[in-house]
């Protein structure tokens, strides 16, 4: 009799820990993502003065995808091409290689502007600034904070992370409060 009430518990407990694994996890902020795409469409919206070809180089996570070509399609004299681009040999780390990006440059020699949701590869920065007889426009996100990418940088505008510290107050109401939270960006003079 006992050995059937100790099999129950266990059974009631291994079914309690095969529910928790199951279960997803805590809920994923939309927000900061939403902030950062209608923030990033805004500002390339700008670069391009509201109109012409802008090129996206997509990020693995098709979410981020879709939201920046939602808040793209706010802009109707803006087109909105996505580059192709090889699947990613490290994922979670948001790289590619020169190659890739050359071709894609390559591609489209007549764009206004490209984004790059993946970041750069960092060698090809000098090619960046060396290139181009048409002045094309460059917004990069990287998803990590880089250490040096502010310096020099090629681009017209970096969006990176904020640290902790640098986090504004106070709960956001709009997308570019949610974007101030979490990211800042850094402009090419």
């Amino acid at each position: 009799m006992w050995v059937g009430a100790a099999a129950a518990v266990v059974l009631v407990f291994a079914f309690i820990s095969l529910f928790r694994s199951c279960s997803p996890g805590p809920p994923v902020r939309e927000e900061p993502f939403r902030g950062l795409m209608r923030v990033l469409a805004e500002e390339v919206a700008g670069l391009v003065d509201g109109e012409g070809e802008v090129v996206l180089i997509p990020e693995d996570r098709e979410g981020m995808n879709v939201g920046f070509r939602e808040a793209m399609s706010r802009h109707k004299k803006i087109r909105l091409i996505t580059a192709e681009i090889p699947a990613n040999p490290m994922p979670g780390i948001a790289t590619f290689s020169p190659d890739a990006l050359r071709r894609i440059v390559a591609t489209h020699p007549e764009a206004d502007g490209f984004v790059s949701l993946r970041g750069l590869p960092m060698d090809f920065h000098d090619e960046l600034r060396a290139s181009s007889a048409k002045r094309q426009r460059w917004a990069v996100v990287y998803s990590i904070r880089m250490d040096g990418v502010a310096e020099d940088f090629p681009f017209d505008l970096v969006i990176i992370p904020r640290s902790s510290s640098e986090a504004p107050g106070g709960k956001p109401k709009s997308a570019r409060e949610w974007f101030d939270r979490y990211y800042t960006i850094l402009r090419n003079p």
